[in-house]
Parts: structure tokens; C-alpha cells; sequence
């Protein structure tokens, strides 16, 4: 089959055959070089129908058999069709000979049927390799008249035979009614999308969006000398100056053209929250923030800085609250972690407060609008302090009301799936400051005619 496709193709499209006479780290080692030509063609056994992931190099499936086991179809696909495929369409297409009674039966009956009961219930049907109830079926009905059988599933969508017919819905059903079990001890249908919408989005702003990621990795680049320029469909970041094993997360490469959105455009990489430049990276940072240098390349646990985006001084205090949340009648605990943003306004212990959402615009979208003398910052910074310092209870009470807000989060997902209750929320107090940041707003400037 390979020297046929080679024969038959330009010389520009690599071609490559896979089987299970090769071990697996050999596969992926022919992937991987495969992904490096523009053009290629993969043929490939069943051996890849699941382990290893195609959807960097390929982005159309051929199926040049026809499984009596709609599954194998599906994981044939899956391993193209998934998460981080660049694409925006995917292809598939299925071979199959009009004049096969087992192909037709088969395609019509079987696979058509399944499809069937998942799009009307959504409940994705599963049948084992060790199931030949249903294949037995289909060999007895064109054994027992070929021809026949080859007319019926031309014109219908039922064997020709009850019998038959009757195994074929009876196996059917029971996979059915598994699948439906397994979504009612997982509990994903009956979970209302709009009780837990702003749980879920809270979580994803916590753990890092796509926004946040893009902000961070972007940011510390620069911070850490290194550069990136725009593109029309992600980024090129230059990383000549960056440490050794931060550049090494990449790859061997000093410059990447990077996307932080997925699908991720041809040509380009994604960079996500778990990817291993972003880790390596916010560890460098962290590690940059704690230390002992009075150093201002350094990365900043305080500032103080003048903006036009304030027009009253402001004081933001990033902090983290850890709880210890306690299950009904059992001695599990589970500890939990949380980053916060609290502020307050004005030079006096009566300034507003600044609720979260405030402080964290401020953070993001705040610019320096000039230098301020080394002695100016640290007497303002010292100055705010000794106000944060007088407002202390203030700061606990929106610990407690976190640690609260935590036990009700958690309450209504265990209602919800189901559990044990929680009882009690002890936060661990005081919270740990890990930024204090002062912004000052731009003197006042008046125009004389």
C-alpha cells in the first residue's frame, strides 16, 4: 500500500506507513517526523486508533475498511478530531463497497443506527470488542442469503430477518441503557448550568484564563529582556536573553511565533496555562519576587507609581487566605487556597473601600506616567502602611467573608451531585500579603491663555 501511494503521488507529499510490527516509542518517532514535511500521508493500522495523538500533523481521516464496530470509528477519529487540532475542519470520509452485503448491512443497519441514538439522546453508545452477539448477527444474515440481504439494506434500514433484527436491537439497547446509567452515577445531566455559571467562571479566572496567560507570559518576556511582536494571528516572542532553561521549555530556538488561543493557527504554537514555558516561567518570576535584592530589575512585591487612571491616592493589597474546610461527621479536611485583591482610597483612615473588581482593573490597566525619586516612593509607601495598618479589622472581616463564601460554593456543588456536607470553614489567619501597590494620581495641570 505504501509504495503505491508513493508511486502515485508528487514527491513533495512524504508517505509513511505505520503497523503494530513497530513498538510504540518507534511510532511516535515516526509522527513527530513526519510533522516536519508540508505535505504527508499516513497509513495506518488500528495500532494508532488510540495512545497517539495526530491532531498536530493531520487533519483528514479515510477510513478504507468498514468496522462492524462503530467505536473503532470513532476512536480512529478522535485521535485527529481533538483538543489542540489547528483546523478548523476536520474531514472525514468512509470507503465502503456497494456490492458487500456485510459492508451494506453494516453501514445501514448498524452504524446508521447508533448514530441515530446518539444525536436523539445524546447518550454516546459503546460496544465491546468482545461482543459478537451483533456480529453474529450480521454474518447469519448474509450467510443465510447474500443477496437478499444485499436488496434490504439498499432499501431499508431493518434486516430482512425479525430474528436477526431483534438481536441487533436488543444488543443496541443494552448498551444504551448502560451509557445512560453511567451519566446518572456521574451525575452530568441533572447539574442546572446556570446554578454553577459563575462558580465555574470564578474558577477559571482563579486558575488563569486565556487573558491572564497571554498578560503573564507576555509580560515577563519583556521583563526578563527578551521582546515580542504582534501578528496577525498570535505572536512572535524573542527570547535571546531569557535564561537557558527558560528558552529550553521551547525548544532549541531563540524566536516561536506562539498563539495563546486554541485551535491555534497553522504555523503556529500554543502556549496554555499548563504548558511547561508558562510553569517554568511563573516559578522564575516567583522565585525573582522573594528574593532578598535591592535590585529593581527584580520582580516587584510593592510599588508605588504615579497614573493618570486615579484620581485620589489608592492602596491595592494582594493577599492569599488559606481554609480548612471540614466534612459533616468525618475527620477529611480539605485546604484550600485563594488569591484575593483588597484596596482602599484617599491619604485618611476613611477612605472607600475597593472591592475586587475595582482592584483588579486597576492592577491590569494601570501605566506609569513618570519616574518618582526612590525617597518619594518609600515615604508614600510607608505612609499607606501605616494606614493599612489601622485598618486591619477591615482586611480580616473580607478573609472571613471569603472563607464563608467558599463553604457556600462548596455546599451547592455537593448538593447538586451529591456527598457529604461540609461543615465549617476555619480560615488561617492572618492572610499572607504578597503585594502592597500605591498609586498616585497625575498633578493637575491648568492651560493659561
Amino acid at each position: 500500500m505504501e509504495e503505491i501511494f508513493k508511486a502515485n503521488l508528487p514527491k513533495s507529499i512524504e508517505v509513511q506507513a505505520i503497523t503494530s510490527e513497530l513498538p510504540d516509542e518507534q511510532r511516535r518517532e515516526r509522527i513527530e517526523e513526519m510533522e516536519k514535511s508540508d505535505k504527508r500521508v499516513l497509513i495506518a493500522t488500528d495500532c494508532l486508533s488510540e495512545g497517539i495523538n495526530l491532531q498536530k500533523g493531520f487533519n483528514a481521516v479515510l477510513h478504507y475498511d468498514l468496522p462492524w464496530n462503530p467505536n473503532r470509528l470513532e476512536q480512529r477519529e478522535g485521535r485527529v478530531d481533538r483538543y489542540g487540532q489547528n483546523s478548523p475542519e476536520v474531514k472525514t470520509w468512509l470507503l465502503w463497497g456497494e456490492d458487500n452485503p456485510i459492508d451494506a448491512i453494516v453501514l445501514k443497519v448498524l452504524i446508521r443506527k447508533v448514530r441515530d441514538i446518539q444525536k436523539s439522546t445524546g447518550v454516546s453508545i459503546s460496544l465491546g470488542e468482545d461482543n459478537r452477539s451483533i456480529m453474529d448477527a450480521v454474518l447469519n444474515e448474509v450467510l443465510l442469503d447474500p443477496q437478499k440481504a444485499l436488496e434490504k439494506s439498499q432499501i431499508s434500514l431493518d434486516f430482512g430477518s425479525d430474528y436477526q433484527e431483534s438481536i441487533i436491537t436488543r444488543e443496541l439497547e443494552a448498551a444504551k441503557l448502560k451509557a445512560q446509567n453511567l451519566r446518572s452515577i456521574f451525575a452530568h445531566m441533572s447539574v442546572p448550568q446556570e446554578e454553577i455559571e459563575d462558580d465555574l467562571r470564578k474558577v477559571d479566572e482563579a486558575i488563569g484564563d486565556i487573558q491572564s496567560v497571554e498578560t503573564l507570559v507576555l509580560n515577563g518576556i519583556v521583563h526578563l529582556k527578551g521582546s515580542y511582536q504582534k501578528e496577525e494571528k498570535g505572536y512572535r516572542i524573542l527570547l535571546q536573553n531569557l535564561p537557558p532553561h527558560l528558552r529550553e521549555a521551547l525548544g532549541t530556538k531563540s524566536d516561536y511565533r506562539v498563539s495563546f488561543h486554541s485551535p491555534t493557527p497553522d504555523g503556529y504554537r500554543y502556549i496554555g496555562r499548563n504548558h511547561k514555558f508558562t510553569e517554568q516561567l511563573c516559578q522564575y518570576l516567583l522565585s525573582l519576587a522573594f528574593e532578598q535584592k535591592a535590585d529593581f530589575d527584580q520582580v516587584a512585591r510593592a510599588a508605588v507609581i504615579q497614573t493618570s487612571s486615579v484620581t485620589t491616592q489608592t492602596t491595592i493589597i494582594q493577599f492569599r487566605v488559606r481554609n480548612v474546610i471540614k466534612e459533616v461527621q468525618s475527620k477529611v479536611e480539605n485546604i484550600s487556597e485563594e488569591m484575593y485583591l483588597w484596596g482602599f482610597e484617599g491619604l485618611s483612615k476613611g477612605g472607600d473601600i475597593l472591592d475586587y473588581a475595582s482592584c483588579k482593573k486597576l492592577l491590569f490597566e494601570a501605566e506609569s506616567a513618570q519616574n518618582l525619586s526612590k525617597e518619594r516612593q518609600i515615604d508614600t509607601f510607608n505612609h499607606q502602611m501605616s494606614l493599612f495598618q489601622g485598618r486591619l479589622d477591615e482586611f480580616v472581616a473580607i478573609a472571613e467573608e471569603r472563607s464563608v463564601q467558599l463553604l457556600e460554593a462548596h455546599g451547592r456543588f455537593k448538593k447538586l451531585v451529591g456527598g457529604k456536607r461540609y461543615e465549617a470553614v476555619h480560615p488561617i489567619l492572618p492572610p499572607d500579603i504578597l503585594g502592597v501597590y500605591v498609586f498616585l494620581p497625575t498633578p493637575v495641570q491648568f492651560a493659561i491663555d
